[in-house]
């Protein structure tokens, strides 16, 4: 609802959080699981068994690809080397196939 107050118009908004990121162990998106999660050093990244060549990419906080790799490996580790601490997605993609999932580094 639209109200006048002395600043003029205000507006109310509802706001739904989708996830939660580091509450847990595991990290769940379909067939892509990512453990632990939070990790401070490397990560273990289960994929599918029925698909290879995956391309791996981690993104940042804002979007931007801070990490490319490619594997046939289903069970990929994730080395927390070259990131700084914060919050990151990773999607693993083969094919038509697109996994996606968000995981911290502390």
């Amino acid at each position: 609802a639209c109200e006048e107050t002395l600043y003029g118009e205000t507006e109310d908004y509802t706001v739904n959080i989708a996830a939660v990121v580091g509450s847990g162990e595991l990290s769940i998106n379909q067939e892509l699981i990512l453990y632990p999660n939070p990790f401070s050093s490397s990560a273990n990244v289960l994929l599918p068994g029925d698909l290879n060549d995956w391309k791996i990419e981690v993104f940042n906080n804002i979007g931007q690809s801070v990490f490319i790799d490619y594997t046939n490996n289903n069970n990929y580790i994730l080395s927390s080397e070259n990131f700084e601490s914060g919050l990151y997605w990773i999607r693993a993609s083969s094919g038509n196939k697109v996994l996606r999932t968000e995981f911290m580094i502390h």
